[in-house]
């Protein structure tokens, strides 16, 4: 498989997994008692929602329109800004 300096790389997926450490390949003995509060700002900074492109055939109307988020919690990414950036 793929390596890294030596070690081979795993695929990112939830919940972290080794396989060579793990026999199951996706266990995990960590258990939370409760999530994180969210360090950030919940809203972007700015939001582009622009008309085009529109994609009208999409099932249940979902996902018709491009959107994008900068800033919030995005902040510590670089660049800062995505469709998950957004506040949807």
């Amino acid at each position: 498989g793929l390596r890294v300096n030596g070690t081979r790389a795993i695929r990112a997926r939830y919940p972290n997994g080794n396989p060579e450490t793990y026999p199951c390949g996706f266990c995990s003995h960590t258990f939370a008692e409760s999530w994180l509060a969210p360090v950030c700002a919940s809203t972007p900074t700015i939001e582009y929602y622009p008309a085009e492109p529109l994609r009208n055939d999409t099932a249940n109307n979902l996902f018709q329109r491009y959107q994008l988020g900068v800033g919030g919690c995005c902040d510590v990414f670089t660049p800062n800004a995505g469709y998950w950036c957004g506040s949807h």
